[in-house]
């Protein structure tokens, strides 16, 4: 599959792209301000 760059993974719409792209098989580079907020831990993924 492809891999995608979300920008902004951490917040409410880049979020739910980046667990719908994974959910269909993608791979999900996530790009974030701040890689210690609470939502990023949550939406971090291998990236290859």
């Amino acid at each position: 599959m492809t891999t995608v760059l979300v920008i902004g993974a951490t917040g409410k719409q880049g979020g739910a792209v980046a667990r719908l792209l994974l959910d269909h098989g993608h791979e999900v580079t996530a790009f974030v301000r701040s890689p210690g907020s609470p939502g990023s831990a949550s939406t971090s993924c291998p990236t290859g």
